[in-house]
């Protein structure tokens, strides 16, 4: 059973497509991690997208492709 704050935790979702993207919501990702959201990420086997995820060492789950 969940504590009653893990029921009630916010969560983000997050798809990156672009190898842009990486850069740009790194900071935000990490944000909302210290303010205590779950954040997840997709991420799509294109563009470099999965290398730059890998790079900023970003948790995500490979979706697709363009």
């Amino acid at each position: 059973m969940q504590s009653a704050k893990a029921e009630h935790r916010k969560s983000v979702w997050i798809d990156l497509d672009n190898s842009p993207h990486i850069p740009f919501f790194w900071p935000i990702i990490r944000r909302f991690e210290e303010n205590d959201y779950s954040v997840r990420l997709t991420a799509r086997n294109c563009f470099q997208v999965c290398g730059l995820a890998d790079f900023y060492k970003l948790k995500y789950k490979s979706i697709g492709k363009h």
